[in-house]
């Protein structure tokens, strides 16, 4: 018995684990519960959901250790589903869960915004006594952020007695994702106020925060706080910076970053070319992207959508075909429907309409509302009112309920002068309970970030900003 256990550490892969299961059976161990319950974690852990699923389902006597080994399974093998119907079935059959098997159940909620499900597994948690422990609360503020819930979210967080690193993550990953960057920020200032020390997980979770509200200063800082904790050997931290200077427009700091990361990856790469992209340097973007091919980094399909936009900003219709391609001939890539909004964006900027709306109409998936916007888009720039409304009809279609889609298509007809148009996409919107969303813009200064939105006097020194502003248009 010590020998097969032994056997079964040393498996490398499904194929060792196979023929030392079918040993294990011929050996008239098929009534072991220890043996069997490592076989099926094994086969899980290697993938193999199918045969873990063969066995759990001739096993008769299965322990809470053997459903949250299946749970866990589906979910690391992305079957979120039928982990959840995994836990159902456990729940129907009486087998109390354990602290261990909520998290499992919730990370499967959250990968697939499953709230409603969420919701009625939560109650399973109040029930079983298990709310104030860390490991249960933890998951379900992920699952509640991850399905955009962030005041559940955080009177969970808040209620959590022994918060641990995984905590603070949980939580200021909520708000950065849902975007929701000042409270990250400020939670991340919270944070240091504790003995807690983040790690590279924190910071991944606060430098887009700082992206979006493209406060540069606070992004240095947390650089600084990367260089002194020792984490920027790890290349997925490295790359997150890079994304958060292009963002705040220091694409210098963030090539030089790149220079000195002691290893990159293809995401490195892909980062840096969209950083030149964002800033319309398309030229850059080329340069580099030959680089990379150049020195064996074979560039993926994200890569590609990040050289086609950085191509699309700036007019380089040329280059686009020919990465476009590229990406089919030489890197054997199969085109999503995001590199075809790409290159109609590129073709459209250009002016050339037609050939956009005939890439659409012939490209073998299904254009989405992006390709549509894309195209509609070129229209507002070039004037194509005819085609702009063909554009909008398809974009409503599969977008009905977006506000700007409708707003855009007023724009075509304001710059025709169709007034009466104008007013009847107005009534619709208005009929449809739709706003458009108010446009707003972000400052920094001392390292705090003062946002204005459009109309309104909120800010306190809102006043004083319009004196400055009424002294100032004399001189313009």
């Amino acid at each position: 018995m010590k020998s097969l256990k032994q056997l079964l550490q040393a498996c490398a892969d499904v194929k060792m684990l196979k023929q030392l299961h079918a040993r294990i059976f011929t050996a008239g161990y098929n009534d072991d519960s220890i043996l069997l319950n490592k076989i099926v974690s094994m086969y899980a852990s290697f993938g193999s959901m199918e045969n873990a699923r063969l066995l759990f389902a001739n096993i008769n006597t299965r322990s809470v250790f053997l459903w949250n080994v299946m749970i866990r399974g589906c979910g690391l093998n992305g079957l979120f589903e039928e982990a959840l119907a995994f836990y159902c079935q456990m729940h129907r059959t009486g087998t109390p869960p354990n602290n261990f098997t909520f998290p499992f159940v919730f990370k499967a909620c959250a990968a697939i915004s499953a709230l409603q499900e969420g919701k009625q597994i939560h109650s399973h948690v109040v029930i079983n006594g298990f709310e104030l422990d860390v490991f249960v609360a933890n998951a379900l503020v992920d699952m509640y952020g991850k399905c955009g819930r962030l005041n559940v979210a955080r009177k969970l967080f808040d209620k959590i007695p022994e918060r641990d690193l995984v905590s603070w993550n949980a939580m200021i990953a909520a708000y950065a994702q849902n975007g929701q960057a000042h409270e990250a920020l400020g939670l991340f200032n919270e944070m240091q106020l504790t003995e807690m020390v983040p790690d590279a997980i924190t910071v991944k979770a606060l430098l887009p925060a700082c992206a979006h509200l493209t406060a540069l200063q606070q992004g240095k800082s947390v650089h600084g706080f990367v260089i002194r904790s020792g984490l920027l050997s790890e290349v997925s931290v490295g790359n997150s910076l890079i994304d958060m200077y292009a963002k705040c427009g220091n694409v210098e700091s963030g090539r030089q970053l790149f220079e000195e990361m002691s290893k990159r990856n293809v995401i490195s790469w892909s980062a840096m070319i969209a950083a030149y992209g964002i800033h319309g340097d398309g030229q850059a973007a080329l340069a580099l992207f030959a680089q990379m091919k150049q020195i064996g980094i074979a560039p993926d399909d994200v890569t590609f959508i990040c050289i086609l936009s950085a191509c699309s900003h700036s007019g380089l219709v040329d280059e686009g075909r020919r990465c476009f391609d590229s990406m089919v001939r030489d890197f054997r890539i199969k085109p999503r429907v995001e590199h075809y909004a790409c290159l109609v964006d590129i073709l459209g900027r250009a002016g050339q309409l037609d050939e956009a709306r005939d890439l659409i109409e012939n490209m073998p998936l299904k254009p989405d509302a992006g390709v549509w916007g894309a195209l509609l888009s070129a229209c507002i720039i070039h004037g194509d009112i005819k085609l702009g409304e063909h554009a909008t009809k398809h974009i409503l279609n599969l977008d009905h309920r977006n506000a700007g889609r409708y707003v855009q298509l007023s724009n075509i007809y304001a710059v025709a002068g169709r007034w009466d148009d104008v007013a009847n996409v107005r009534e619709i919107m208005k009929e449809m309970g739709l706003e458009k969303a108010p446009g707003y813009s972000m400052i920094e200064q001392n390292s705090r970030v003062h946002a204005f939105l459009m109309g309104s006097k909120s800010h306190t020194k809102t006043e004083k900003n319009y004196a400055i502003l009424e002294s100032l248009v004399p001189r313009i």
